[in-house]
């Protein structure tokens, strides 16, 4: 039987560091992480806290020699490109795999019916790993002292806070490695006790599987751990916030009037409502623990009361930690860098969305292509003359969601650049500069003895009528 020990050594209470916004070396392989937990007060609003405590710093990792088994159940394309959320179990027999299957199907579904999550729904993969303990339960539950032997050392009371759920990280990571892409991990305890936590800076959260609020506090913590978003809440910290700005972009010590004026935190949304978010945007005096001092961006969200949608501001933070892992453009045809001819063709394949399109420019030279903004660009129908081009396809989501124009220029938009050399004008063969009957004959002559430059048309190797067909085409129009 294991120790009982929290998994992970509390070091402050968020009160007392509310203006951390990095996690601080503590040691060799260790960092100071901002965990968050909640749970319902007696009027139903969220009530918790954060406290600091000293976690193993990420680093790669591989899975444990016949890793457990890992299933996909949600599939959007190649884990380079996907936030891949992985989830992991503690406390989960052989035999409680199935309850284990359910939790997961439970909780990653309702995260796919909440803005910003149902837009962005095909950036994300969802894996499952089948982590078998040895015992079922995890440690503290329900009672203090409760020891099991579990995988991941999973426990309440993590120092001296019962509703604080902490997971030996480095444990869960491991584990999480089994999976193809490993962006967040969510591990989950096979308890019915209310409980949960969130890793800012280690990209992990917690939730107790069996509790009916499982699923809506796994999005809460969600909102720490992807989106860096601050509790909204009123309880646990002093009651009067003196302290200096939060780094937090969903809490401000300043009113909307002086967000306004010094054009600061969420001013460019103050006074408007989006359906699917949380009311109007204001500043709403009571968050980050304190009920004065400390401003939230509206009156009721997500990150002050489960079962509300995020607001404006939170669902624009979290809508830009998704680009910080996926870049609008998921894929690119040619591969290299130099293209020679009227006829080459370059395209590339933007993210999608559901229910809006990412926005394509192509440049030559650093000037936008007029009208060229598919995602498919046919060299011959910029007409160019014989040169060298830069030649540049360039991908922005224009989401109304998102105000921050500088976070928006640097990860919302990404572009692949390619080289362009054009030798003649399409049919000029003779390269005098102009299409002519003397390239009609340079063709036939060389069409006659077969010579490879007179091959324009497939099947390779083949003289016949197509490539005459097609050669008239080019002499005719530079598309062809």
């Amino acid at each position: 039987m294991r120790s009982t020990t929290p998994p992970a050594t509390l070091a402050a209470l968020a009160a007392a560091s509310v203006s951390l916004a990095h996690p601080v070396p503590q040691g060799p392989g260790t960092i100071t992480d901002r965990v968050h937990y909640c749970q319902p007060g007696e009027d139903g609003q969220l009530t918790g806290g954060m406290v600091l405590l000293e976690v193993p710093a990420d680093a790669p990792g591989q899975a444990p020699r016949g890793g457990a088994p890992v299933t996909t159940i949600l599939d959007n394309g190649p884990s380079a490109n996907r936030i891949d959320i992985t989830f992991v179990g503690d406390g989960y027999r052989l035999a409680d795999l199935p309850i284990y299957h359910a939790h997961v199907a439970s909780q990653y579904a309702e995260l796919f019916e909440l803005e910003p999550f149902i837009t962005y729904a095909p950036y994300f993969n969802v894996h499952r790993v089948d982590v078998v303990s040895n015992e079922s339960g995890v440690d503290n539950d329900p009672t203090q002292g409760v020891s099991r032997d579990t995988a991941l050392d999973m426990a309440f009371w993590c120092g001296g806070t019962e509703r604080l759920l902490c997971v030996n990280v480095n444990k869960a990571r491991t584990q999480a490695n089994a999976a193809p892409g490993r962006d967040q991990v969510v591990a989950i305890a096979n308890s019915t006790k209310y409980g949960g936590a969130g890793y800012t800076s280690s990209d992990l959260a917690t939730a107790s599987g069996g509790n009916a609020a499982a699923a809506q506090v796994y999005i809460h913590e969600l909102g720490h751990s992807l989106g860096n978003l601050a509790d909204e809440y009123t309880y646990g910290g002093p009651t009067t916030y003196t302290g200096g700005e939060f780094s937090d972009p969903n809490a401000s010590i300043f009113d909307a009037t002086e967000q306004s004026t010094l054009q600061i935190k969420w001013h460019e949304w103050i006074g408007e409502s989006f359906a699917g978010f949380d009311g109007i945007v204001s500043a709403f005096e009571g968050c980050h623990y304190s009920t004065f001092g400390a401003y939230r961006p509206s009156s009721n969200s997500m990150m002050r009361n489960l079962g509300r949608p995020f607001n404006m501001p939170s669902a624009e933070a979290l809508v830009i930690e998704f680009y910080k892992t996926v870049s609008p453009i998921d894929d690119a045809s040619p591969t290299g860098e130099l293209y020679e001819g009227h006829h080459a063709s370059m395209s590339v394949t933007p993210m999608q969305p559901a229910g809006h399109n990412l926005d394509v420019q192509w440049f030559i030279d650093d000037e936008p292509a007029a009208g060229q903004t598919d995602p498919t660009l046919e060299v011959c129908q910029l007409q160019l003359q014989p040169g060298t081009y830069i030649v540049r396809a360039e991908v922005t989501d224009n989401t109304s969601w998102v105000r921050n124009e500088n976070a928006r220029a640097e990860f919302m938009r990404d572009h692949r650049t390619y080289v362009l050399a054009i030798a003649t004008q399409p049919g000029d063969r003779d390269a005098d500069g102009d299409t002519d009957f003397d390239d009609v004959i340079d063709f036939l002559v060389d069409f006659d003895a077969q010579d490879a430059s007179a091959d324009l048309a497939p099947p390779a190797g083949v003289f016949d009528f197509s490539d005459v067909l097609e050669f008239l085409a080019r002499f005719a129009s530079p598309c062809g």
